[in-house]
């Protein structure tokens, strides 16, 4: 959805309930923060207890996310009781 908000005007919103964007870097090789700052879109991220801490709204991904187009649009509901 990050992606795809950047190509495709038709996605108006984005819901993550288990952040796992972080594959940008590990697995593609591309940088998560850009990718989380270039989103056109609202996002929604709902993080479980044991997600990393950088997908918090005050964590590292979090605080790139907010910085998008539609950061201050964003939501983030965190379920510190739960685990993924």
């Amino acid at each position: 959805a990050c992606w795809a908000s950047t190509v495709e005007p038709s996605v108006v919103c984005g819901v993550v309930l288990h952040p796992s964007m972080q594959l940008e870097g590990f697995a593609f090789g591309g940088d998560t923060a850009a990718l989380l700052k270039s989103v056109r879109c609202p996002f929604l991220l709902a993080p479980a207890g044991n997600d990393l801490p950088m997908w918090s709204a005050c964590g590292e991904f979090g605080e790139a996310l907010k910085a998008s187009a539609k950061g201050a649009d964003c939501v983030f509901k965190e379920f510190p009781d739960m685990s993924h």
